[in-house]
């Protein structure tokens, strides 16, 4: 269970979370994310100023997709979710 409030507080952050194993152990866990452009949350305010509403797409899980529309505007009209098939 603490390897899942990890990940999970992890993934709160902005990150992805890989766990790494060899046969069936886990060696560890890598925490990978991108940085929101210095002037995100600015474009996002000049375009609904104008009357444009603002959509998030990603593949990145919802908590980390959660993060980034925080961090750029919280008035984001909609958040949508895209999940890579396997």
């Amino acid at each position: 269970m603490a390897r899942s409030a990890a990940i999970t507080e992890l993934e709160s952050q902005g990150l992805t979370v890989i766990a790494v194993a060899r046969d069936s152990v886990l060696l560890g866990l890598l925490a990978l994310g991108d940085a929101l452009r210095p002037d995100a949350a600015e474009t996002v305010s000049r375009l609904h100023a104008l009357g444009i509403r603002t959509s998030l797409i990603t593949g990145d899980n919802e908590q980390a997709a959660d993060h980034f529309a925080r961090a750029a505007e919280s008035k984001m009209s909609m958040r949508a979710y895209c999940r890579k098939r396997r």
